[in-house]
């Protein structure tokens, strides 16, 4: 007979499923909390599709932390009330430990399947304000395989062609085939300006516009003047096969007027942002991404 450690119990079950239970000596209740589990992820992963909804996603997570928390106090309220147990031959360290490695693969493989539907992103720099602020961390929606553009205006993550270990974040402005051009700061898609109404001025210089696209789509901008080189473009005509992308901070942003990305070919785009989920500033907690 050997002494349970209560808390030792508890660390084990968060450490993995069933483990706890299994220290405990209670092997049915461990194979039964990872049978429970290993359903879980199909039904998450398959029941429900992941791509309909950012809920889907954090529904998991809210799920496994709760369920951890859940394992970890049975197996110290199962420890307090047995004190001891006769040792077998399912309580060895190597046991433990290649428990360990099966459950920790099932969340991996559960986790991957996931990030092929949904993914988490943070705004490394400024280029999308006032969309997306510096350091604030957000869902996307992924794109499979695409072969058709989204629509003008859209937001996408997309992968750099020309730095392909690097995703970044930009508006879809031009289609296949459109003209793009600036002119004094003022967009023009094939000819047509898109309407600009000021919203406010910061008090760091920068101007608030609300961009109305010649489509009809609706977005803020931020510009600090109309007087600088990439204010004033020559056409840009998006080939085949492409996409034309700016940033919402279009005098900090590198994008397709530049030779760091130029036109993005469609099988970059990687996924769609969606919502913000943390922020310096917690009133947009929350907020969808248009």
């Amino acid at each position: 007979m050997k002494a349970r450690n209560r808390w030792l119990a508890a660390v084990l079950s968060l450490v993995g499923i069933g483990i706890g239970q299994l220290y405990c000596g209670r092997i049915r209740r461990a194979g039964a909390l990872i049978l429970l589990y290993a359903l879980a992820l199909l039904f998450f992963d398959n029941v429900f599709s992941l791509s309909s909804s950012v809920g889907f996603y954090l529904s998991f997570l809210l799920f496994t932390v709760i369920f951890l928390i859940a394992c970890a106090v049975d197996s110290w309220r199962i420890a307090r009330r047995i004190e001891s147990i006769q040792i077998r031959w399912f309580n060895r360290w190597y046991i433990y430990l290649g428990l360990f490695l099966v459950i920790s693969s099932l969340g991996n493989l559960g986790i991957r399947g996931m990030e092929t539907k949904w993914r988490s992103f943070y705004a490394a720099n400024e280029s999308m304000e006032p969309t997306l602020t510096f350091g604030e961390r957000w869902f996307a929606k992924m794109a499979v395989s695409p072969t058709e553009p989204p629509p003008r205006g859209t937001v996408i993550v997309l992968r750099n062609p020309r730095r392909p270990d690097q995703d970044w974040v930009r508006r879809l402005i031009g289609l296949p085939g459109d003209t793009i051009q600036l002119v004094y700061g003022k967009l023009y898609v094939n000819g047509s300006a898109a309407e600009r109404r000021e919203i406010q001025r910061t008090t760091d210089g920068r101007i608030q516009y609300q961009e109305i696209l010649p489509s009809g789509h609706s977005h803020s901008i931020f510009e600090y003047s109309d007087g600088m080189s990439t204010d004033r473009t020559p056409v840009f005509r998006v080939p085949h096969g492409h996409v034309f992308v700016l940033g919402d901070n279009r005098d900090r942003s590198k994008d397709s007027r530049h030779p760091e990305l130029g036109t993005v070919p469609i099988a970059n785009i990687k996924g769609f942002p969606e919502v913000i989920y943390w922020s310096g500033d917690r009133k947009r907690i929350g907020r969808e991404i248009h």
